[in-house]
C-alpha cells in the first residue's frame, strides 16, 4: 500500500489543525497507489492529531470512478480506531477495490480530532 498526506491550507495559508468547537479539524488530501482490498489506513498522526472522532470525504479527483467510504463498527457506530481511519475505495459498480488498482487519485478529507 501507498499513500501520501498533504495537509491543506486554510484560506489564511495555516495547513495545522485549528480548533473547532472542543476538537480540532484539519483537511487532508490522500493520493492512494496500490491500493489493499482492504482499504487504505490514514492515521492521526500523518494528519496531525493523536485520535480521530469524525471523518467527512469532501471531495474526490475521479468522484464518477470510486466511491469513497471511511470504515466503521456496525455494531457500535464508531470509526474501527480511535487513532486512525480507513478509506475503502469501491467501483461505481460497488465491488470492492483490489490490488490490481494502480492509482485512484486524491481525496480531500476533512478529520475532527485532538492534538
Amino acid at each position: 500500500m501507498t499513500h501520501t498526506i498533504t495537509l491543506i491550507a486554510d484560506h489564511l495559508g495555516f495547513t495545522g489543525p485549528r480548533v473547532m468547537g472542543h476538537e480540532y479539524v484539519v483537511d487532508v488530501c490522500v493520493d492512494s497507489t496500490n491500493l489493499p482490498s482492504g482499504g487504505v489506513v490514514v492515521t492521526a498522526a500523518e494528519c496531525g492529531l493523536s485520535t480521530v472522532s469524525c471523518v467527512v470525504v469532501t471531495g474526490a479527483e475521479n468522484p464518477n470512478h470510486y466511491v469513497i467510504q471511511p470504515v466503521i463498527v456496525a455494531e457500535t457506530g464508531a470509526y474501527e480506531s480511535a487513532s486512525s481511519f480507513k478509506l475503502h475505495y469501491a467501483d461505481d459498480l460497488g465491488s470492492a477495490s483490489t490490488t490490481s488498482d494502480t492509482n485512484v487519485g486524491s481525496v480531500r478529507v476533512r478529520v475532527w480530532g485532538k492534538l
